[in-house]
C-alpha cells in the first residue's frame, strides 16, 4: 500500500512537472523590437502605413511581444539580447552579426541625401554639416563623404536641424523624412533630393535559437506573399502619366512633388510621363503604364481596367475665357476652342450642342483667338495663366461652367489595385490637401505675375 501510494505520488508530480513545462513553453513570446516609423510603421492609428499590415500579420501567426522604440535604442538592446529581434532590421547594418539569423528581405529602400537648397552631386557636401540619424550607418556613408555629421534622435530633429541652418543637409530614407515633414507640418516641395545614396534591406534579424529559426520561417511565408505588393510598391519603374497639357518644366515639377509624396507611404518613388490625354488613359488600360495622375470620372468611363483611388485628389472648376464680355454671357451662339486632351469638353459640346473645335496645345488656342477664329478657350481654371500670359491681350473675362466644376481622381491599372486602399488613406491626408490646394492656388496666382485683368461674368 506504501510503495502504490508512493508511486502515486511521483506519477502526480511527473504530471504536475509535465503541465507546468507546457504552460512554460505556451507562453513563452518572442520579443519583437520594432523600429517606429512616422506614416509607414507606427503604433498610432493615424501614423500607420504599409508595414502595420505585414507586421500584423506576423502578430496573428506568431506570439509575440511588440515593443516599438528608436532604431538605436533597439539595437542596443537587442545586443544586450533583452530582445529577440528587429524589425524592420539587416544584419549589414548590425555589427558581429555573424551568429544572428535574418528573413527573407520584405523590401528595399533607398537612403538620400536632402538640402533646402539645389546642389549639384555629393562632393557639394565635403566638410560641411550633415545632420543624421543617431546608429544608422547609411552603408558607412562618413567613411565615403568627409563632412561635420552631427547625429539626432530621429528625423524630425534632422529636418529641424536643417530647416533652422544648422545644418546643410540631412541624411534620411525617403519614406522616414517625407513622415518627418508630415509630423512637422513642414512645407513638401522645400527638399532637393537626387540619386540614392543607399540602399538598404527591409527584414527580420534574430538572435538564433530554436524558437526564432521557426518564427524566421513564417515570416519568410508571410513575406512571400506580400512581397510582390511591397515590390510593386517599390519598383523604379512604377510609371504615372500625367496629362500632357501640363505644359511647364515648373507645373511638371509641382504634379511630380505631389504624387512622389501621396506614394510615399507605400515606399513608392514613381517616374512620370505625357502623354495626349486618350493615348495615356489607354497605356495604363492596357497595362503598358501603371497609373494616371488624374481624371474626371466621365473622362475614364470608356475604360474597362482603370480602378478609381475612392479619395478624390482635387477639386477643378471649368471656365470659358473670353476677350469680350459678350461672349462669356451668351456662350451658346460662340464658337469654343479646348485641348483635345479635355474629354470633359467633347461631352460638354455634344450636349449642349455647342460650336467646339479642338487643338493639340495652348499656343495654337492663344493663336487662334487672337485672329478671332475662335470667340473663347474652355480650359481647368488652374492651367489658364498657360494662355492668358502667352496672350498679347491685357483684359479677359471667363464664366464659370457649373455642371464641369467636378472631383478629379487618380485612377491604377488592374495589375495594381492591391494599392487602392493605400492609395486612398495617403491621398486623403490634410497634408496632402493642404499640399494640392497650394499647388492650384499658386498656378492660379501666375496669372497676377503677368499683369492680365481678369474679370469674372455671370453667363
Amino acid at each position: 500500500m506504501l510503495v502504490a501510494n508512493r508511486f502515486k505520488c511521483i506519477l502526480i508530480g511527473c504530471l504536475l512537472i509535465l503541465a507546468n513545462s507546457s504552460w512554460v513553453a505556451a507562453e513563452q513570446k518572442i520579443v519583437l523590437g520594432v523600429s517606429e516609423i512616422p506614416f509607414l510603421l507606427s503604433r498610432g492609428k493615424e501614423k500607420q502605413g504599409a508595414y502595420n499590415q505585414v507586421l500584423k500579420e506576423l502578430e496573428q501567426e506568431n506570439s509575440l511581444d511588440l515593443f516599438f522604440m528608436p532604431p538605436a535604442r533597439a539595437e542596443v538592446l537587442f545586443d544586450k539580447k533583452e530582445i529577440d529581434c528587429l524589425f524592420p532590421a539587416s544584419k549589414t547594418t548590425i555589427p558581429n552579426a555573424d551568429q544572428l539569423i535574418q528573413s527573407d528581405p520584405l523590401t528595399t529602400v533607398d537612403a538620400y541625401i536632402f538640402s533646402i537648397k539645389e546642389y549639384p552631386d555629393l562632393a557639394f557636401f565635403e566638410n560641411k554639416t550633415i545632420a543624421i540619424r543617431r546608429g544608422f550607418s547609411f552603408g558607412n556613408i562618413r567613411d565615403k563623404l568627409q563632412a561635420r555629421y552631427v547625429e539626432l534622435e530621429n528625423e524630425q530633429a534632422a529636418l529641424a536641424f536643417l530647416q533652422r541652418g544648422r545644418a546643410d543637409a540631412m541624411i534620411g530614407y525617403l519614406p522616414d523624412v517625407l513622415g518627418a515633414q508630415k509630423l512637422l507640418d513642414l512645407p513638401l516641395d522645400e527638399l532637393f533630393y537626387h540619386d540614392p545614396i543607399y540602399s538598404a534591406q527591409e527584414a527580420v534579424v534574430c538572435h538564433s535559437n530554436s524558437l526564432t529559426l521557426s518564427f524566421i520561417e513564417n515570416a519568410n511565408q508571410i513575406f512571400s506573399k506580400k512581397r510582390q505588393d511591397m515590390e510593386l510598391m517599390l519598383s523604379k519603374d512604377y510609371i504615372i502619366n500625367v496629362a500632357e497639357n501640363i505644359e511647364y518644366a515648373v507645373e511638371r515639377k509641382d504634379v511630380e512633388l505631389m504624387f512622389s509624396t501621396i506614394y510615399s507611404p507605400l515606399g513608392i518613388r514613381p517616374k512620370f510621363v505625357y502623354y495626349p490625354s486618350l493615348r495615356g488613359l489607354s497605356l495604363v488600360d492596357s497595362g503598358d503604364l501603371d497609373a494616371d495622375a488624374g481624371r474626371f470620372i466621365e473622362a475614364v468611363q470608356p475604360f474597362q481596367n482603370l480602378v478609381q483611388v475612392p479619395s478624390p485628389v482635387s477639386e477643378i472648376n471649368v471656365n470659358v475665357f473670353c476677350l469680350k464680355r459678350a461672349d462669356c454671357e451668351n456662350k451658346s451662339n460662340i464658337k469654343i476652342g479646348a485641348l483635345k486632351g479635355l474629354l470633359v469638353a467633347r461631352e460638354h459640346c455634344a450636349e449642349k450642342q455647342r460650336s467646339c473645335v479642338f487643338f493639340d496645345d495652348y499656343s495654337t488656342l492663344v493663336d487662334m483667338l487672337a485672329v478671332r477664329q475662335i470667340d473663347a478657350i474652355m480650359s481647368p481654371e488652374h492651367l489658364s495663366p498657360v494662355f492668358i500670359c502667352a496672350s498679347t491681350s491685357a483684359k479677359f473675362y471667363y464664366s464659370k461652367i457649373p455642371e464641369l466644376s467636378n472631383k478629379i481622381y487618380h485612377y491604377v491599372g488592374k495589375s495594381n489595385e492591391g494599392l487602392v486602399s493605400a492609395l486612398s488613406q495617403s491621398i486623403a491626408d490634410p497634408n496632402i490637401t493642404k499640399l494640392a490646394n497650394r499647388i492650384l492656388n499658386i498656378w492660379k496666382a501666375r496669372i497676377k505675375k503677368c499683369d492680365k485683368n481678369i474679370i469674372e461674368v455671370q453667363a
